[in-house]
């Protein structure tokens, strides 16, 4: 009886932490500089949450503002969505990340630095990809 309550314990902990993970995360790097790259992480709604910057400490908390949709008659992706993001360091507006569902994989970003306007386009990392998951993985990408 033991054994067979310590099995049901294990599968249901494994399905479950399958089943309804929490956070997934994405992978990219600069177009212009390929050794500049951020790992973000994603709500089980694929809402971004955090920014990590390759070789630093601490993540980003990014800030939801809003989303901007177009139609793209015969297009792919028939419908162009947008979606905007506010870095905020010390309660204070930084840059802002906008994620949309263009590129290769359906996902790229672009930050906008705040104080000079500077653009810096980040694409998947194409062996960070899951055939399963496609752009997002589960474990952070550094």
């Amino acid at each position: 009886m033991i054994t067979h309550l310590k099995f049901l314990i294990f599968f249901l902990t494994v399905i479950c932490s399958k089943g309804f993970s929490q956070i997934k995360f994405a992978c990219f790097e600069n177009d212009k500089n390929p050794e500049l790259k951020i790992s973000v992480s994603f709500d089980k709604n694929e809402r971004a949450k955090f920014v990590k910057y390759k070789g630093q400490k601490d993540s980003i908390p990014l800030y939801y503002s809003k989303i901007i949709k177009s139609e793209n008659p015969g297009g792919i992706p028939a419908v162009y969505w947008e979606k905007i993001y506010l870095e905020k360091v010390n309660g204070k507006v930084t840059g802002e990340y906008s994620f949309t569902n263009a590129g290769t994989y359906q996902l790229d970003v672009t930050y906008t630095r705040k104080k000079d306007k500077k653009e810096f386009y980040f694409q998947i990392i194409e062996s960070t990809v899951s055939a399963i998951d496609g752009a997002f993985r589960e474990k952070p990408c550094f």
